[in-house]
């Protein structure tokens, strides 16, 4: 009897183990893109959760004492792993509204793209400064940095504590916020380029005004606008590695804070 309660009780601590894992797959970065097979990462997340049994330990006198309440300790891991990973993937998402502002204004508005990873159109520029995001992440060693922070979580942080996630609020609504202010910066050198742009061509209306601006506009935001693209992108690999630094501190941040608000 003693070793089917032993079993039952490591049992029990994997499945929480898992449902935080999971939780953390399904909406990280590179993990939890829809190009990656459910397979593969189901069987990726039970490889790490028996690395990071080990390491993670339940309440000393705490277990569920019944299958409801399994099913809800299960349920707060997964919650707890998803907020995890929806903080880690914002800044991707910023690289799409920013790419999504510029096609508006060289005039790619109407070009949208079906992407696979997210099931819908997406702006043309807007994928493409994802794609570098995602290939300079992974060059980076991203995606370990990522799973290294998720599985040392298990060190400081029990399983099966009853979730409160009022402190974390405010976190979340900054790290929000953050998108629409790493998205401007992102756009705004283009941005500002196409504004200098339409001055130009306003200007060129008033003393030529038999041009048809609007035609020559158009050409010429486009040319100016894939110009100025090509020739930020060195510093936009950089400010890549500087947001990426942002992601690994957010994402410890936010599986220590939502750790704290559970106790």
């Amino acid at each position: 009897m003693e070793f089917f309660e032993t079993y039952a009780a490591q049992f029990v601590q994997f499945l929480l183990v898992f449902a935080r894992v999971m939780g953390t797959f399904s909406s990280a970065p590179v993990f939890g893109s829809k190009i990656v097979p459910v397979y593969a990462r189901v069987n990726l997340a039970i490889l790490l959760s028996l690395f990071a049994l080990p390491m993670a330990s339940l309440p000393s006198g705490q277990a569920p004492s019944s299958l409801l309440m399994l099913g809800w300790w299960v349920l707060i891991e997964l919650i707890y792993g998803l907020t995890a990973g929806y903080v880690a993937a914002l800044f991707f998402d910023s690289t799409l509204m920013a790419g999504q502002l510029i096609d508006m204004q060289i005039g790619f508005g109407i070009v949208n793209v079906f992407d696979p990873q997210f099931g819908q159109q997406v702006p043309l520029i807007g994928n493409f400064k994802y794609l570098i995001a995602l290939s300079v992440f992974l060059a980076l060693q991203g995606h370990h940095i990522i799973i290294g922070a998720m599985i040392d979580n298990f060190r400081t942080v029990p399983l099966g504590i009853q979730l409160h996630l009022a402190d974390a609020t405010g976190f979340l609504v900054d790290a929000v916020l953050n998108l629409f202010v790493m998205a401007l910066r992102i756009a705004l050198p283009v941005l500002g380029t196409i504004l200098m742009t339409d001055v130009a061509l306003g200007i060129l209306a008033r003393v030529m005004p038999q041009m048809n601006v609007f035609v020559v506009g158009i050409t010429g935001k486009l040319i100016v606008g894939i110009f100025m693209l090509f020739l930020i992108l060195p510093f936009y690999i950089a400010f890549l590695e500087v947001g990426f630094e942002g992601i690994y501190r957010d994402f410890a941040s936010i599986l220590l804070i939502v750790g704290k608000g559970i106790q």
